[in-house]
């Protein structure tokens, strides 16, 4: 009897140490497994710009890569492997099996020649900081394309909220120019000048005039912001082989462009040459049936309810100058 019971109590021991022997194994592989995150390039497929170089379309094979980031003189997707670092306790030098790789197209050359390069690669020897895995900002300002990019040495913040030590901003150029002297400042100026297609007027007004045009853009499965036109996105819907602009005066005036329509990933008017009048006359004549003029818009009175059709910018800002909105008293 006793004898069994030593047996038990060495098995009960032996189960015991074994547990604690797997438990310690799999404590050490989590705390040393290398956690990535990664990002792949948006698929460009074709860039095209038209009309006296003032806007751009880019297609995509699909639509399941990354982002897009656009500006005068180059169109700008990226590709990542980054380490994560939220579950460590020091921050650990960039390995080199980390890239993050910045593909940009050149619009001013014939063939959209495209320029590559890892930005941890420029970054020196022994650098802690990396991306964080927030988007990039971009900006267009005294002939640059300029981008931004959020960094950290351990990713247990939101750097968004609060700038300290482990926060870092890098600022690039698209062409591939990292700045190094005073980026902070730069930033800053960035951030203060105003956004080139900011809209002078409410293109709202008038009973919802941007969401007639937007109406009118959806049956093509297109919808349009204050600077591009993009394609429609629903989860779990490819809207890609839905989008026919056939019969429209744009497939009229630039039919080897609206041949790449179907594969819209966005089509924009570049910032250096963007003129808010030329943007709403040109999406109001373009998307209009073909041998019509434009697309038919009707301001409306909120007091009365005349309805007064629009037929270009100039006629909607001399519609709001004679239409003033009341204020409003609480």
């Amino acid at each position: 009897m006793r004898q069994r019971k030593n047996l038990i109590l060495f098995f009960l021991a032996g189960l015991i140490l074994t547990s604690g022997l797997i438990w310690g194994i799999l404590t050490y592989l989590k705390a040393t497994e290398k956690i990535y995150s990664d990002r792949t390039p948006a698929s460009i497929d074709s860039i095209q710009v038209f009309d006296d170089q003032k806007f751009v379309l880019v297609g995509v094979k699909n639509h399941e890569g990354g982002g897009i980031f656009y500006g005068q003189d180059y169109v700008t997707t990226v590709a990542e492997h980054t380490l994560y670092t939220g579950n460590m306790e020091r921050p650990a030098p960039i390995g080199k099996e980390e890239y993050y790789r910045v593909i940009s197209y050149d619009l001013n050359s014939p063939d959209m020649k495209k320029k590559e390069f890892d930005l941890y690669e420029m970054l020196d020897k022994g650098r802690m900081y990396r991306n964080w895995g927030g988007p990039l900002s971009s900006y267009y300002y005294k002939g640059v394309d300029y981008l931004v990019m959020n960094m950290q040495k351990l990713q247990n913040e939101d750097p968004t909220e609060k700038e300290d030590e482990n926060n870092k901003k890098l600022l690039f150029t698209a062409g591939g120019e990292l700045a190094t002297d005073n980026t902070e400042e730069k930033i800053k100026e960035l951030d203060q000048e105003p956004n080139s297609f900011l809209h002078k007027v409410n293109w709202s007004r008038g009973g919802g005039i941007s969401e007639q045009i937007d109406k009118a853009l959806e049956k093509y499965h297109l919808w349009y912001r204050e600077n591009d036109i993009e394609t429609v996105s629903e989860e779990n819907v490819d809207y890609r082989n839905r989008i026919d602009i056939s019969g429209t005066n744009f497939a009229r005036l630039y039919p080897e462009v609206a041949k790449n329509m179907k594969n819209i990933k966005l089509l924009y008017f570049r910032p250096e040459q963007y003129n808010e009048r030329e943007w709403f006359d040109k999406l109001i004549h373009w998307f209009a049936p073909e041998g019509q003029d434009v697309i038919e818009l009707y301001a409306t009175d909120e007091q009365t309810g005349e309805k007064t059709q629009i037929h270009s910018y100039d006629e909607f800002v001399a519609w709001i100058a004679a239409h003033p909105e009341e204020e409003k008293t609480e």
